[in-house]
């Protein structure tokens, strides 16, 4: 018996020249534009450099020996204007020092260190830094400790109350400004310190794992308002910090540091569009980034950095 085949259809024989094929290639191609588009940097690498570091050395000197110990060798790094640049590595490899060095807290010893093409030679109203510890005056509320350094610089008191008041409701402490640091937890304090330094108008802030001495929630919590300050205010930013999601959730680029003494073992530029929301730490090209940030420092670790 024989069974007449039946008859092609319409989709099968579209399916079938070929033109199918071409359509969906083309698709798979706007599309494949399209997530480019959205994940591209938001800002052009044709910024003015606003901080640029030369063949940085910084060292240490141990009296009792003579000996030094060189924590920084040899990092040229540029930073461009409200770029937001996250250094990982290590513990102990020298990120501190290396940050240090930038606020002119820690003397170099050979290399330079430029913000606008000035030389950094001490600390400078042009810096301004952020550490683990809010360090609030604990005698100072909440609004004073925010005016402390417009004052030193000789800001009028009215003035300086108003800036105050300005970066008060940008961190969401409305209500809070007649407080004493020990009326505050943790995450307020530290939102205060972003504050202080924030009103200076530095133009370089400067990120010591500032949310290090904080809990999981509440670190989280932060690097979602910092996120949201940072598109605010639109600074340059050096952060340290030994967690490589909130570096990757937050920076531009991520620059990776050998065991000491420290050296750059890459430059990453982060791919995801601003503005960012912390549930992008859900999707596996995050993860993907996380994981090939980990390999490097973890490599460097085994070949004798130790942890």
């Amino acid at each position: 018996m024989t069974v007449d085949a039946p008859e092609t259809t319409t989709l099968q024989r579209f399916v079938q020249s070929g033109v199918a094929t071409a359509v969906m290639g083309e698709l798979d191609n706007v599309m494949k534009s399209h997530n480019e588009a959205n994940q591209t940097v938001k800002y052009p690498d044709n910024r003015p450099v606003k901080l640029s570091i030369k063949n940085l050395v910084v060292g240490y000197l141990d009296h009792q020996s003579g000996q030094t110990t060189v924590a920084v060798d040899k990092v040229s790094l540029d930073v461009r204007e409200g770029e937001f640049v996250s250094i990982v590595g290590l513990s102990g490899c020298g990120k501190s020092t290396f940050l240090n060095a930038i606020a002119g807290l820690v003397k170099h010893q050979y290399g330079e260190i430029k913000v606008n093409d000035r030389l950094v030679n001490g600390p400078g109203k042009d810096r301004a830094v952020v550490f683990q510890k809010a360090s609030l005056f604990p005698w100072k509320k909440v609004g004073r400790n925010i005016t402390y350094g417009l004052e030193l610089s000789g800001m009028k008191p009215a003035e300086a109350r108003e800036k105050a008041s300005y970066f008060v409701n940008l961190i969401r402490l409305t209500g809070f400004e007649h407080h004493y640091p020990h009326q505050l937890s943790g995450g307020m304090q530290q939102r205060v310190n972003l504050a202080r330094a924030l009103a200076c108008d530095p133009e370089v802030l400067l990120l010591d794992e500032p949310f290090a001495a904080l809990d999981a929630i509440t670190r989280e919590l932060m690097q979602n308002e910092l996120l949201e300050l940072c598109e605010k205010v639109g600074k340059t930013v050096v952060m340290v910090t030994h967690q490589i999601d909130e570096a990757v959730l937050l920076s531009d680029r991520v620059i990776i540091f050998s065991a000491r003494p420290a050296n750059i073992l890459d430059d990453i530029r982060v791919p995801f569009s601003r503005p960012r929301k912390g549930l992008i730490k859900d999707s596996e090209e995050f993860r993907s980034l996380m994981s090939h940030v980990w390999k490097i420092i973890e490599g460097n670790a085994n070949i004798g950095g130790g942890i």
